[in-house]
Parts: structure tokens; sequence; C-alpha cells
């Protein structure tokens, strides 16, 4: 039992987990100042299939990924590995306050 729980805890922690993504995704959404449906609409996702990354139950497909770059000035390096040194500087900030506010 320790076994698996210190498994999924590395899981959690790594930047390229599916938890990580659905966590960058969320907070980078909270960020935009845009509700679930309101994201959707603007990269033509379908909110259940956008609901699910979230949920970290499935990672974005890269065509869905790249909708979201162009759309939103993200980089695939944001959403899959977690360096957000090329986000718009206003974007990072705003992030970087929601993970400090929300521990």
């Amino acid at each position: 039992m320790q076994k698996l729980l210190r498994r999924l805890q590395t899981v959690a922690n790594d930047e390229t987990s599916l938890v990580a993504i659905a966590e960058r995704l969320r907070l980078t959404r909270t960020a935009l100042g845009m509700s679930q449906a309101a994201f959707c609409k603007s990269v033509d996702i379908a909110a259940n299939t956008y609901n699910q990354y979230e949920k970290a139950v499935q990672t974005p497909r890269l065509d869905m990924a790249i909708r979201m770059c162009r759309r939103h000035r993200l980089t695939l390096d944001w959403i899959y590995m977690g360096d957000g040194s090329s986000l718009p500087s206003s974007l990072h900030e705003k992030i970087k306050e929601l993970r400090r506010t929300s521990i």
C-alpha cells in the first residue's frame, strides 16, 4: 500500500503528469477570467471534452492544445511541460498569484 501511495505522489508531483496538465489548464482558464463554456467556445472544443482535460481524465490531443495556444497565446511547453517562461508576462503573473492563493 505504501509503495502505491509513493508512486501516486510521484506521478502527481511530475510536471508532465495528467494531474499537473489538468491543473495548469484550470489555472490558465481562471487567469484568463473565463468560464469553461466561454473557453471551450473560444477554442472550438466540445465542453465535455475540455472538462475531461481539467478533471485529469485525458490529456489534450496535440491539435486541441495548438488551438488553445493560438487563441490565447499559450505554449505547448506550458501545457505539457509546465514551462511558463514564454507565456505573456501578465498571464504568467496571474497564474503565479492563483497558485499562491490556492495553497
